[in-house]
């Protein structure tokens, strides 16, 4: 049986968070969630039980927290729901649970991004669909004006990319630094593909930044022969 510190128990951690995380599901998880204590309780991160079974890829306790009624969309001192962690962990089976219990797909948290951003980074075109397909806006903008299509083009997220294409995302646009997923994707010299997809979707090719950088002068910069030369076969200037 795990033995469980005194100090978790008297208040130094809600017993709950610590219960949660142990890697065999806790019999003192279980009875505290089954009587509802703590269920709603968050840390000094601001995170519930939830946010930390998520987290640590807990499916009992995930799955008996919501049955439970705790606050499937409360939210840490960053803004993130457990969805938003789920996603950014690409934890895709826990994400499906979350949002088969109804988890909110539009929330945003401190800076602005929805689910959609978060997912952009790592997760299939099947999580960004089923996202979208659940009410996430596309071309939703984060406080930097980076959509989701930004963001998978800075992760070299080619999958995404394309299905996000594919979908309507708006390819030409623009960020705070006045940057469209062109100008990231030309930055990586991983992202050969990408530059060339987003060339034959009509992406602003000469488009400046606000550094009067053009997707191409970011090519040269990074030593990135082949995308400079994919650009200008393409009529880059």
């Amino acid at each position: 049986m795990v033995q469980i510190p005194i100090l978790k128990i008297i208040g130094e951690e809600p017993l709950l968070h610590y219960a949660v995380t142990l890697k065999d599901f806790h019999d003192i998880a279980k009875f505290l969630i089954t009587q509802k204590i703590y269920i709603n309780s968050k840390d000094i991160n601001g995170e519930t039980p939830l946010h930390l079974a998520v987290s640590n890829k807990c499916y009992e306790g995930v799955e008996l927290l919501i049955s439970h009624g705790c606050n499937i969309n409360a939210t840490n001192e960053l803004g993130d729901t457990a969805l938003h962690i789920a996603l950014s962990k690409n934890h895709t089976k826990i994400a499906e649970i979350l949002i088969s219990y109804k988890a909110s797909v539009k929330i945003k948290n401190s800076i602005g991004e929805i689910s959609l951003h978060k997912a952009a980074r790592k997760c299939s075109r099947y999580i960004i669909n089923l996202l979208i397909s659940h009410g996430a806006d596309i071309n939703s903008k984060n406080k930097y004006n980076d959509t989701a299509l930004h963001i998978a083009a800075m992760f070299n997220n080619t999958d995404s990319i394309e299905f996000l294409i594919s979908e309507g995302a708006d390819i030409n646009s623009v960020n705070n630094e006045n940057r469209t997923a062109l100008h990231y994707a030309s930055s990586n010299r991983y992202c050969i593909e990408t530059v060339e997809f987003l060339i034959l979707h009509n992406a602003d090719i000469n488009l400046r930044d606000n550094k009067s950088q053009t997707p191409l002068d970011i090519a040269a910069y990074n030593n990135n022969t082949e995308i400079a030369q994919l650009l200008i076969s393409h009529g880059a200037k």
